[in-house]
């Protein structure tokens, strides 16, 4: 079947197309305008743009975090207004429908959950396999769990590491792995309330250094079609900065994935103690080709952040907005939910600022990638 999608206004910077133009497909690939022009159908796309289909790599769409934030803010969604008087149930806002459908209508194709808790492994591709249009993925997190913070402890093999993350990745049918900040949930069981590279989780004597190193070189090794993805120690702390860029200096010529990087951008400078740091990240990511790396870009508004960084989800719960949170403890990480509201005040502001410094200062788009 061949389709003509007609008029459109054409970015494909890579094959030199800018400007408005139609696309031929056949068989579900894009071939060259054929000689004779005649199409079994005909898309027409006048005022519209015709681009590669966006892909987010870090947004929580499905698992029990999500859950929990659905339980904690029903003001949020549809389900708190009155439902038809034709029908007992009505479908929620903030639904797996809603969320395939909003995103294919912003141009997204594919979206990676990127925090699976292996023991919820299950109940997140149900979910997510209800999310209509897009593709979905997952990344599985490991790096607080007992198993593995025991074989480091023990100078375990690194092949008997291997086996362990791929039958993780194998056994909860994910794309990757994802380490968040390595240790400080573990940590955070015995009371330990901060966490930094060189830390050291209490009964097991290694550090979240270590930690990152073994899953690093495991994940390589694997050969995983995705690089470690790593969700830093200290997010949000003015100086985090210096925990992004030891971070940095780790990869030590392995592929690795800083995950929302505009929340380590943070220097301690100025009046406030709190400073753009993001020419100084960028300046580290242009000179260290084997990261990549995504935003993490503040919205203003109202939103809710939910994440298996328990600590620092707990450190956070002061800034809740309404004013309730859910922290749990669990196997590996637990997590946190807290509303939050990106206020246009002098820190807010300083968070939108720095996302886009970063956009800008990087000089390779093919290692940036947008999420929020």
């Amino acid at each position: 079947m061949l389709t003509k999608i007609a008029g459109g206004d054409i970015i494909d910077p890579v094959n030199g197309r800018l400007g408005k133009g139609d696309l031929w497909i056949k068989d579900d690939k894009i071939v060259p305008a054929p000689a004779g022009g005649a199409a079994d159908r005909t898309i027409e796309a006048s005022g519209c743009i015709v681009m590669a289909g966006a892909i987010d790599i870090h947004s929580h769409i499905g698992g029990g975090n999500v859950n929990t934030a659905r339980l904690l803010l029903p003001e949020q969604h549809a389900a708190h207004q009155l439902r038809p008087a034709t029908t007992p149930l009505s479908n929620a806002g903030w639904s797996t429908f809603q969320t395939g459908c909003l995103y294919a209508k912003m141009g997204f194709t594919t979206v990676v959950e990127p925090a699976m808790s292996p023991g919820a492994a299950l109940h997140t591709h149900l979910e997510l396999a209800d999310i209509p249009i897009i593709d979905k993925a997952t990344l599985a997190i490991l790096g607080n769990d007992d198993f593995l913070l025991s074989m480091i402890r023990d100078d375990a093999p690194s092949t008997m590491i291997e086996d362990y993350v791929a039958w993780t990745v194998a056994s909860t049918r994910a794309l990757g792995v994802k380490v968040i900040n390595a240790g400080a949930a573990a940590a955070f069981k015995e009371n330990v309330r901060t966490f930094s590279l060189d830390d050291v989780v209490p009964s097991y004597g290694v550090s979240s250094r270590k930690i990152v190193k073994t899953l690093q070189a495991a994940v390589d090794s694997l050969g995983l079609p995705h690089p470690l993805h790593v969700h830093c120690n200290n997010l949000g702390s003015p100086g985090s900065a210096n925990t992004a860029a030891a971070t940095i200096a780790a990869a030590d010529g392995l592929p690795l994935h800083l995950a929302h990087l505009q929340f380590y951008g943070y220097g301690t400078e100025g009046k406030r103690g709190f400073s753009s740091a993001a020419a100084r990240l960028a300046e580290l990511v242009n000179a260290t080709p084997e990261v990549t790396i995504d935003i993490g870009q503040v919205m203003f508004g109202q939103t809710v952040t939910v994440s298996s960084d328990v600590m620092r989800q707990f450190s956070a719960r002061g800034s809740a907005h309404p004013k309730k949170t859910v922290i749990h403890d669990g196997d590996g990480n637990g997590g946190g939910i807290v509303p939050y509201s990106y206020g246009k005040d002098f820190y807010g502001t300083m968070q939108w600022a720095i996302g886009l410094e970063l956009f800008l200062l990087i000089d390779d788009p093919w290692r940036v990638f947008f999420t929020t």
